[in-house]
């Protein structure tokens, strides 16, 4: 009887042992299991500000002697002046990322992200200067070609002035990035595409006397104002971070930016209403922006 007890007691402790080490073993397996990293793929939607730095040139062209009327081959630059319509920037942007992640055949690849983006901003560019047009180029108190350049009695010269405007703009681009360290919470990017923006452009030729001794503006010539909604490209770059809070949801962004919306032409009408000349007017900006965003 007595070895009855014991072999039954013996086997409950062998019960109870093994129970325990099933519980332990348990344990253990899911505590050493892996966080996972930062995960890009998804959209995203955030806001940004920064300080755009701009450069205007532009160009008063027309005949090189009021003879030559309206052939435009003979035409050449009579005047120019740059403006520098630098300003604040802010808006919103948009977008969805990809990261290559188990698609790729090698490590190296499965952080390259991929995305596209758009944006829209609102811009307080403006700027304004002017230039004295040497009497070289135009006999200005000639009375042929339909007087549109007659500077009117008691006339010395002529002043071109110009002031150019940025009202907003925006840009479509498509991003490639990759993923930094262990959690790849860093990701360098590179971006290029298209932009867009509204664009003002202001000019007006106008007659001075100097027989007081002091400059003063006695006639207008020839002036323009044409608003231009106009496209260009972008090139830049900048780097995302994802910080250890919000469950990963937030996103910092820090961005340099090259755009060049190339050269447009705004007719220059005289008096009468005749487009007898043409303001060229080339812009580009660089721009530093900082943003955060909120990626789903």
């Amino acid at each position: 009887m007595k070895k009855s007890i014991i072999a039954a007691g013996v086997l409950a402790l062998l019960a109870s042992t093994g129970a325990k080490a099933a519980d332990i073993v348990t344990y253990q397996d899911q505590a050493v299991a892996a966080p996972s990293g930062v995960n890009w793929t998804g959209f995203y939607v955030g806001g940004t500000i920064g300080g755009a730095w701009a450069e205007s040139k532009t160009r008063l062209r027309g005949p090189m002697e009021i003879s030559e009327g309206g052939d435009k081959d003979s035409w050449g630059r009579i005047a120019k002046k740059t403006v520098n319509p630098d300003s604040f920037i802010g808006g919103i942007y948009a977008g969805y990322n990809f990261e290559i992640g188990a698609l790729a055949n090698t490590p190296f690849l499965k952080d390259v992200v991929f995305g596209v983006e758009t944006d829209f901003l609102f811009n307080s560019g403006n700027d304004r200067g002017g230039k004295d047009i040497d009497q070289e180029y135009v006999d200005f108190n000639s009375s042929a070609n339909g007087r549109s350049w007659y500077l009117g009695e008691g006339a010395d010269g002529a002043r071109y002035k110009v002031r150019v405007k940025q009202k907003w703009n925006g840009a479509t681009r498509f991003r490639a990035g990759y993923a930094l360290g262990n959690e790849g919470r860093f990701m360098p990017y590179f971006a290029t595409g298209i932009s867009y923006a509204n664009i003002q452009a202001k000019g007006a030729v106008l007659s001075y006397s100097t027989a007081t001794g002091d400059r003063n503006y006695i006639n207008e010539v020839g002036h323009h104002s044409m608003t231009k909604t106009r496209a260009g490209w972008n090139i830049g770059g900048g780097v995302d971070y994802v910080p250890p809070i919000m469950n990963d949801h937030l996103v910092l962004r820090a961005e340099y930016r090259f755009t060049d919306f190339g050269r447009d032409d705004y007719n220059v009408k005289d008096l009468n209403g005749n487009k007898k000349y043409n303001q060229v007017v080339k812009y580009y900006t660089n721009d530093f922006r900082v943003g955060v965003a909120y990626k789903f």
